[in-house]
This record gives C-alpha cells, sequence and structure tokens, in this order.
C-alpha cells in the first residue's frame, strides 16, 4: 500500500510565502507534497486532524516551537491553540489536537529533512504524519505511519 507523507512545503510568516523546508520556529502551513492539502484543525469539534483544500485560514497555520525541556518541538494550531498529538501508539492511528501540556511527550515531534529538501515530522515513536492510501480528499484524516521516505 503506498503512502504520502506530509511535508513542509508554505512557510506563513506574518505575510510573506516560501516555498521548501524547515527554517526553525515560526508559523507554518503543513503541506502534503502529492496533494498540496494542507493540514486543518476541523472547525466543528475543534481536535479532528485533517487535510483540507488551503483556505489560508487560521485552522490551516501551525506555531512551531522548541518543546519545554527540549527533545523536539510542538505544533500548536492558531485557531485554538491546541497541540498536534500522537494520541494512540501504532501505526495508522489518526492524530489529534488537543490542550497544550508542557513536556508532554505524546505532543513532541522532530522535524527532520527529507531527501529532496522538505521536511517530514515524525512523533516521539518515530512515525511519520501521513495522509492514508495517497488520498487527495479533502476530510481525509491525518495519521502516523512508519516513515517510507
Amino acid at each position: 500500500m503506498l503512502r504520502s507523507n506530509l511535508v513542509l512545503l508554505m512557510l506563513t510568516s506574518a505575510f510573506a510565502l516560501a516555498q521548501g523546508g524547515f527554517d526553525g520556529a515560526g508559523v507554518y502551513q503543513i503541506s502534503n507534497i502529492d496533494s498540496k492539502k494542507v493540514m486543518d484543525l476541523d472547525r466543528n469539534d475543534k481536535r479532528t486532524v485533517i487535510q483540507f483544500e488551503n483556505r489560508k485560514t487560521d485552522n490551516q497555520r501551525w506555531e512551531i516551537r522548541e518543546a519545554e525541556g527540549g527533545g523536539g518541538w510542538v505544533l500548536l494550531n492558531q485557531m485554538n491553540g491546541f497541540a498536534l498529538e500522537q494520541t494512540r501508539d501504532g501505526r495508522s492511528m489518526p492524530v489529534e489536537a488537543g490542550p497544550y501540556v508542557a513536556g508532554k511527550a505524546s505532543q513532541k515531534w522532530r522535524i527532520e529533512r527529507a531527501a529532496d529538501g522538505n521536511a517530514v515530522i515524525l512523533s516521539h515513536t518515530g512515525l511519520a504524519l501521513d495522509i492514508p492510501d495517497k488520498s487527495r480528499k479533502d476530510g481525509v484524516r491525518i495519521q502516523v505511519y512508519a516513515f517510507n521516505g
């Protein structure tokens, strides 16, 4: 089964847009390199993390900052300040957003450079953000899956 990992494509810092990888702490839109859809916090329940067409709204922007105590990054949604989190262990598990808790392992992420120069976001367990079956549909839940390059 083919998978498509999410990578950072678009930096949204103030009014500037730039394509490429991760450039440190700041506010980003996180795009799927294949579908060009962005990571979106569903406005209905404000917890479900999906891919959706880019509308440049606050629920599609994520502040990336160093995790307290080091050891990774925290991704905070600009709509409500909730942190991206791997709530269950195992691959093919959907991610969610929840209230930020300093030092919480499930809210820590590693951001690494991929071979193509973009960035890959990996959970504390080493699983990558992923779109099931390379879907290009709006509303598909984002999950974690074994990184496949």
